[in-house]
């Protein structure tokens, strides 16, 4: 997978609510059943570019070990289509470095608080980038621990970040949404100055 040579859409960010998809929500839309439906309804308004999709390449990377190498294919033509900026493992640890992040011991903390390595990393790129969605089905190390992971992201001086599923997501957008009062706008000067 080739890292696009320019960021689509920069300048439209500020229109979309930005957000960082994890992998099982594009799995899921392989799959049958109701979540099914609702990544799909989800996928369709990513592609329709309702969303500024900010995309860690670490995701892909999680990709290499898997065995179904169709669906592998699908989930990086997906990612490849529809990113609007792509992080690489440069970019996170030097936007934790500006803001004062020990990123190796807030991901260390939320696996203590029974976050998995993966979701960790994916939480602490929603929190320092403060993309406004972190999408995800995984009620069992993200959704169901929103309130432990925002608690160590808060105890850290991070903003607590959306973590939701795409359903959740559709109720939030449609309703202009902001839960808990918190403020969660996308700060765009973050993407702006990021190297190509």
């Amino acid at each position: 997978m080739k890292e696009p040579g320019k960021d689509k859409g920069r300048g439209e960010a500020s229109e979309r609510p930005s957000a960082l998809i994890d992998l099982d929500v594009i799995t899921v839309a392989h799959w049958k059943g109701m979540q099914k439906q609702e990544a799909d309804k989800f996928l369709a308004r990513v592609t329709a570019k309702e969303f500024y999709i900010v995309a860690p390449f670490i995701l892909v990377e999680l990709l290499m070990g898997w065995n179904d190498k169709n669906l592998v294919q699908k989930i990086e033509n997906f990612y490849s289509e529809n990113t609007d900026v792509w992080l690489s493992d440069w970019r996170i640890r030097e936007q934790a470095k500006a803001i004062g992040v020990d990123l190796e011991n807030l991901i260390k903390e939320l696996e203590a608080s029974g976050v998995k390595q993966e979701d960790s990393v994916l939480v602490v790129i929603a929190a320092i980038f403060k993309i406004d969605y972190l999408i995800t089905f995984n009620r069992k190390h993200l959704s169901g621990k929103k309130g432990v992971i925002n608690g160590v992201l808060k105890k850290v001086g991070l903003q607590a970040i959306r973590i939701a599923n795409p359903q959740e997501l559709s109720r939030a957008v449609s309703n202009g949404d902001k839960s808990d009062g918190e403020d969660y706008a996308l700060s765009l000067s973050l993407f702006k100055n990021l190297p190509d």
